[in-house]
């Protein structure tokens, strides 16, 4: 074990050197891999989450497509039978752009599973073509994701759905171009397929397809509202089922006060028994391991194929982040860093993720923002967070957004700050559009006063497997904000996430019951929740008593505005104030003085100015 670990010192200095890339072409010490069932591996992906590639489809069929994005979210029918966009299928829901660092890629396909995992429309077509030449090869540039707001259920669809399976959930584009071995041995060394005026459209002939222009491509703006005119193409979708879909896990947070160390995102399909995943496609695990070991023999340093590691097998990830595979650095960084399965070391973590992150591997940048977050090095966090936010990481957008919000290592904006929490939230970071939420519907950082729209962006983020945003979105429902008031949907979300631990949705369900129904009973209950939230680690805060009361107006009373505000300290301290006034009235069954000095107290240390005070018996309701 001790002696393989010695090799890591190296590792830094080998993933520049020894990138990603595609595998020795047509060795022939390698055997031809095809090790997979091709019929396993084309039911797997129709009955997962898949990312297949659209390169193989026909013109036509690609227009479609770019149609059905732009005008909703696009059912398809995707089996072992075949695929159909189904154009006459609806849903409620729109996409949304976001544009990343440009990037290049070549893809090279080298069995008949790996054409059924990631070109499965045309795979059949395809099996010619690699039997000839021995791999199919396609090069990509990747500029943006289309992503879709909120998610499809199947009992939402309307219209002529018969036969619907999944729904596209993120659509990259770009531009791509696929052309056969015969005519790139053909052409003068160092010319690109499609590399002069050839490439400024779609089309296909016997040396291959292309769709887009790379040089449009190389000058795209990530913080652009769309790609380039000529760098749209549908590169590659994300399919969900719409049945058994799996769920994305984001916990419960309160507004821009909420935790800034927002985790690395990731909706990796799960590839067939046999194969992995290489960053942006399934491949044969055999056939990778083969031609490493070729190279090996070989004691080259040309660029080998790899694929991305399981997080529970550290020596894998050491080879396979020795092979080039980005993504396995990263793991292997968190493993480092974390003292898991290997001796830990933060400084080699740190020498892996900043290496990898300069070869535009977002998920590290988005690491080394979240470890200088937590140490607060708030320059540091910016930098990197900078990074993995253009690379598409919506968690980074959402930590410098926090950054831009309180002005940790950079001038405060709030202005920037809605705008990074609006670019995350179209990438599904639901935090970040309770974030942007919050400063929608109070009217913060340049934005309109929208409760709407504000309360749209709670929505987003409060669904059965996703609860963030539920706590601002019960608020909106209890004063009826920007909607229709339902005081029992409103204490249900509050209830709910008082359980997971969320101090402000203790305070709003204990404040709902003792304004609504004030019995013994029922302010016993009360109080009992201002306790649990107050039991709460501190954690964010909540908004200032002026600020609510330019927004709500006389939506609520001056005691209702003065106990639902805390005036820049954490959340728990509202909640103990609030268990300390019940306390002074004897919600408990009678006035308890001591019990509520301890609360007051408790919320005075922890910054909550008006809780600096000695008790009042018998202070009056004045609801």
């Amino acid at each position: 074990m001790r002696q393989w670990l010695v090799g890591l010192v190296a590792l830094a200095g080998c993933i520049t050197a020894c990138g990603p890339g595609p595998g020795p072409l047509g060795s022939p010490e390698l055997p031809d891999y095809d090790q997979v069932d091709p019929s396993a591996v084309r039911l797997n992906v129709s009955k997962k989450m898949a990312e297949p590639f659209v390169m193989d489809w026909q013109s036509g069929q690609r227009a479609d497509l770019e149609i059905a994005l732009s005008h909703g979210p696009a059912i398809v029918r995707f089996d072992q039978n075949g695929f159909e966009l189904l154009s006459e299928c609806r849903a409620q829901g729109r996409y949304e752009y976001n544009g990343v660092s440009p990037k290049e890629d070549t893809k090279v396909f080298r069995s008949r599973a790996e054409l059924h995992a990631n070109l499965p429309v045309g795979a059949a077509s395809l099996e010619g073509e690699l039997k000839t030449d021995g791999q199919v090869r396609v090069e990509i540039f990747v500029v943006g994701k289309h992503s879709l707001a909120g998610d499809v259920r199947r009992e939402q669809l309307e219209g002529n759905c018969a036969g619907a399976t999944h729904v596209i959930r993120k659509a990259t584009v770009g531009a791509f171009r696929r052309m056969r071995a015969a005519a790139r041995s053909g052409r003068v060394a160092g010319e690109g397929f499609g590399s002069s005026a050839e490439a400024s459209g779609a089309g296909e002939s016997a040396e291959g397809m292309r769709d887009g222009d790379f040089g449009a491509c190389s000058g795209a703006d990530p913080d652009a509202s769309k790609a380039p005119s000529k760098c749209r193409s549908v590169l590659q979708v994300l399919l969900v089922p719409l049945d058994g879909a799996p769920a994305e896990q984001q916990v419960a947070g309160g507004g821009p006060q909420a935790p800034a160390a927002q985790p690395v995102t990731s909706e990796r399909p799960e590839c067939a028994a046999g194969m992995a995943w290489d960053g942006s496609a399934c491949v044969e695990v055999a056939r990778i391991q083969a031609e490493q070991r070729a190279a090996e023999r070989r004691g080259t340093t040309a660029p080998v194929a790899s694929y991305e590691c399981s997080p529970t097998d550290a020596q894998e990830c050491v080879a396979q982040c020795k092979a080039g595979s980005l993504g396995s650095c990263t793991t292997l960084g968190m493993l480092l860093m974390t003292g898991s399965q290997l001796p830990k070391d933060e400084a080699r973590a740190l020498a892996l993720w900043e290496r990898t992150c300069k070869l535009k591997e977002a998920k590290a940048c988005t690491m080394l923002n979240i470890y200088y977050t937590e140490k607060e090095d708030w320059q540091r966090a910016l930098l990197w967070g900078s990074k993995g936010c253009l690379g598409g990481e919506p968690g980074a957008c959402t930590n410098i957004g926090v950054q831009a919000y309180f002005g940790r290592g950079t001038r405060q904006n709030r202005g920037a700050a809605l705008q990074l929490w609006l670019r995350a939230c179209k990438m599904r970071d639901y935090q970040a559009c309770a974030n942007a939420g919050v400063m929608v519907v109070h009217g913060q950082g340049g934005a309109n006063r929208n409760p709407a729209a504000g309360r749209t962006l709670f929505e987003r983020g409060c669904t059965d497997t996703v609860k963030v945003g539920c706590t601002n979105l019960a608020g909106m429902l209890e004063l009826g904000f920007g909607g229709a008031k339902d005081l029992g949907r409103a204490l249900k979300l509050y209830l709910e996430e008082c359980n997971q631990s969320s101090a402000t949705a203790c305070v709003g369900a204990g404040l709902v019951i003792e304004e609504q129904s004030p019995t013994p009973d029922h302010l016993r209950k009360a109080l009992a929740l201002y306790e649990q939230g107050c039991a709460v680690p501190p954690d964010g805060g909540c908004l200032e008593e002026s600020e609510m009361r330019e927004s709500y107006g006389d939506l609520l009373s001056s005691e209702g505005y003065h106990r639902r505000s805390c005036d820049g300290a954490p959340q728990n301290a509202l909640a103990c104030y609030n268990a300390g006034i019940g306390h002074e009235r004897g919600y408990g069954g009678s006035v308890d003085t001591a019990r509520a000095a301890s609360f007051l107290k408790k919320a005075c240390d922890e910054g909550l100015k008006k809780a600096c005070r000695s008790p009042k018996p018998g202070n009056p309701r004045r609801m």
